[in-house]
Parts: C-alpha cells; sequence; structure tokens
C-alpha cells in the first residue's frame, strides 16, 4: 500500500483565490457605497419632514404666521437674536439630532462654526440667544420666510421687495414648490435670488467666488443633489441647477442658474 499524503493548494491557485476575492469586494464597494449613501439621503429627508411638522404646528399655535428667520434685535446681521431651530426645540423635546444631516453629523476642526459638505455648523453661544452647545445642525432656513412680526423691520430692502417675503400659510402659492430649509452651511441660508451664481464647488461652496445666498444651498452630500423641505411639509432631493427653478420669494423667477458673477450679496452673515 502506497500511503499517499493529503493535496494542498499551490502558490498559483492561491493567487487565483485571493485575486478573485479581490475583484469581488472591488465590485462590492461601490454598490455599498452607494446604498450607504442611499440610506443616509432617507434618514436626511425623514429629518426634514419631522421638521416641517414642527413647523407648521408652530404656524398652528401661533395664528397662521410663519416662524421667523430670526427673532432678536432690528438689524439681524448685528447684535444677538434668535435662530429659526430654538423655538423648534421645544417640539422634538430638545432632541437636537433631528436638525443634522446625517451625511455631515461633525464639525469642521478647522473651522468649528461654518458648515461644509462634509461638517455641521455650530452657531456661537455668545452672540446667538438660546443656543445649547449640542446645537450641531445641517439645515438652512430660507430667509425669505420671515413672518409678519418681522418684514416690516427689514430695513436694507426696498419696499417692492417687503412683498417678496412669505409671512403666513394661508399664502395664495403653490406651497409644493416653495423652499422652507435644506441642506446648508448656515442655520440662516439667506435669501436667494435669480441673479445668484452657481459655484464651482460643492465642497466648500462659500470659499468660491460664487455670488449671492444660493451657493449656501449647493453641497455635496447627496450626489450632487441638495435634500430641500417644502411648505407643504414634503421634502425631496433637488439637482443643483433646479434650485433655481423654485419659488425661493413670491416674485421668483424660475428658470435656469447664473453662472458668471453678477449677483449682489448682502444681508447677515
Amino acid at each position: 500500500m502506497i500511503r499517499r499524503s493529503p493535496r494542498a493548494f499551490t502558490l498559483i491557485e492561491l493567487l487565483v483565490v485571493v485575486s478573485i476575492i479581490a475583484l469581488l469586494i472591488a465590485l462590492l464597494l461601490p454598490a455599498l457605497g452607494q446604498a450607504k449613501g442611499a440610506a443616509r439621503t432617507a434618514m436626511c429627508l425623514s429629518n426634514q419632514r419631522q421638521l416641517m411638522t414642527a413647523w407648521h404646528t408652530y404656524s398652528t399655535d401661533n395664528k397662521q404666521e410663519i416662524l421667523p428667520s430670526w427673532q432678536g434685535n432690528k438689524d439681524p446681521r448685528t447684535g444677538v437674536g434668535i435662530h429659526w431651530y430654538v423655538p423648534l426645540r421645544s417640539y422634538f423635546s430638545h432632541e437636537h439630532k433631528v436638525f443634522s444631516c446625517p451625511a455631515a453629523p461633525m464639525l469642521d476642526p478647522l473651522n468649528p462654526g461654518r458648515g461644509t459638505a462634509l461638517h455641521a455648523w455650530k452657531p456661537p453661544l455668545a452672540s446667538h440667544a438660546g443656543a445649547e452647545d449640542l446645537d450641531i445642525g445641517g439645515y438652512g432656513y430660507n430667509d425669505w420666510m420671515e413672518g409678519q412680526g418681522m418684514v416690516h423691520i427689514r430695513t436694507w430692502f426696498t419696499a417692492s421687495q417687503i412683498g417678496w417675503f412669505y409671512s403666513t400659510l394661508d399664502e395664495n402659492i403653490a406651497s409644493s414648490n416653495v423652499p422652507v430649509l435644506g441642506d446648508g452651511t448656515w442655520p440662516d441660508a439667506g435669501w436667494p435670488l435669480e441673479e445668484d451664481t452657481l459655484p464651482n464647488d460643492f465642497n466648500f461652496p462659500e470659499a468660491t467666488t460664487a455670488t449671492g445666498y444660493m451657493l449656501r444651498f449647493c453641497l455635496d452630500r447627496h450626489q450632487k443633489a441638495t435634500n430641500i423641505a417644502f411648505m407643504d411639509a414634503s421634502a425631496r432631493s433637488v439637482h443643483f441647477v433646479d434650485l433655481w427653478k423654485l419659488r425661493w420669494h413670491k416674485n421668483f423667477t424660475p428658470g435656469p442658474p447664473a453662472r458668471t458673477r453678477g449677483g449682489r450679496q448682502g444681508g447677515r452673515t
């Protein structure tokens, strides 16, 4: 009887197996990344819908008046005031996570106040009344939402521009196309205009030469799209160039984005 030893893998066979495993991993990783991205997008939209439910409840509790973006002194560009998210906290039992985009949950260590595509914002406690240390968020408010009690003190707007603000829920408008809040670099994202220009960097848009406030919503968190919550309490992903097709204020004319410098930028920072 001849005793045979068990047959083992040769070096070539092992290399083939390792190569196949590496190939399968390379094929699966993009799909896994897309699945994670889709999950973050879904969680973000869920947060925004919850915020809009609270937003509508606030208006119901205040005779249909829209939640002001800023409540404080006459000029919200200076001094101490209250951001929109402070009154909404009570509707979530002070649950802070609902204000944060899952795609950008942490602060930028080099610039801990401002948000980017990868980082959240955090207002300084000293100059923002009602702010708490856990106020870390990822959504910006459309400042054309002001409420009747605040519009008349916006002294840097012309008389005709004062009529552009949304102040109550009984406005005769298509509310499904009116943005209230969305992925943003700052709690108050400003006053978008038709002439605002498209930034060329969607990770750090505020570091570009783009003008206007629309750039604060152009954050590449959801595959070149921004999650936007609308006045009718819906929320959906909107491609950057389609942001100019929304009715940011009552007199906003939807159209393609401006791609060259030429918009004006004013108001608070």
